[in-house]
């Protein structure tokens, strides 16, 4: 297939704005909430989910290189962090302290953290030192280990791997693939996740603060929904 024959199927294909991602990602993440909760034995459901995080890496990256504030997406994504930390605890655990897993907004929150001083690295660090511009992604890895951070090391370079060949999809297809690969074969159904990647159209949709803090706060939301669900499931 020609690179012209690709980019002509590419423009067609492409129909899905922001939204319509973080709609497909939001479904994912329940349907695998809910095997991980509700259906353990299910793993099936589990396959499914693997499709959230890679889309949810995409769209850190695509929102860092739209946003006009990175503070203010950092400020979101730390406040989200931090009030899902309860009901994430609450949801594999069962108790409100879980020392030993750590909500996904902090991994979501540390890639984005990392991406951002990198390109600052890039920008103005001098030309024989701008291979120190990778430190604030190692630095974010390491962080993200010693949390324990849902997805750890693996999510931080995911993120970052989508912001690096931000304008080579084959690139970020093998790279990102790599990376599922190394985190066990159930993770690599994750790469079914580039279909609706690929068919995104770089166009963010209808927007409004209710709708955006609707997705963040889908979060923790049907994190406590399902737990109360697995508290009273036995005895229904």
């Amino acid at each position: 297939m020609s690179s012209d024959t690709f980019t002509a199927i590419r423009d067609k294909a492409q129909i899905l704005d922001s939204n319509a991602l973080k709609l497909i990602a939001v479904i994912s993440m329940t349907i695998d909430h809910v095997g991980f909760i509700l259906f353990p034995g299910q793993l099936w459901l589990r396959c499914i989910g693997r499709l959230a995080f890679p889309i949810y890496a995409f769209l850190i990256t695509e929102g860092y290189l739209h946003t006009h504030n990175v503070k203010k997406y950092l400020l979101r994504l730390g406040i989200l962090a931090v009030v899902s930390e309860i009901p994430f605890n609450l949801a594999i655990s069962g108790t409100l302290i879980a020392p030993e897993h750590q909500n996904v907004f902090l991994t979501l929150f540390l890639g984005l953290l990392a991406i951002a001083l990198m390109e600052k690295g890039q920008l103005y660090l001098p030309p024989n030192l701008t291979a120190l511009s990778i430190l604030p992604v190692l630095l974010a890895c390491l962080a993200a280990i010693i949390l324990k951070t849902d997805y750890d090391c693996y999510g931080i370079l995911i993120i970052s791997l989508f912001y690096i060949a931000k304008t080579r999809p084959m690139l970020q297809f093998i790279s990102v693939g790599v990376m599922q690969y190394l985190m066990g074969p159930v993770q690599l159904f994750g790469q079914l996740a580039f279909i609706p990647i690929f068919m995104y159209n770089g166009k963010k949709g209808y927007t409004s603060r209710l709708l955006q803090w609707g997705f963040y706060l889908y979060y923790p939301l049907h994190l406590l929904v399902l737990y109360f669900i697995s508290i009273y499931l036995p005895a229904i």
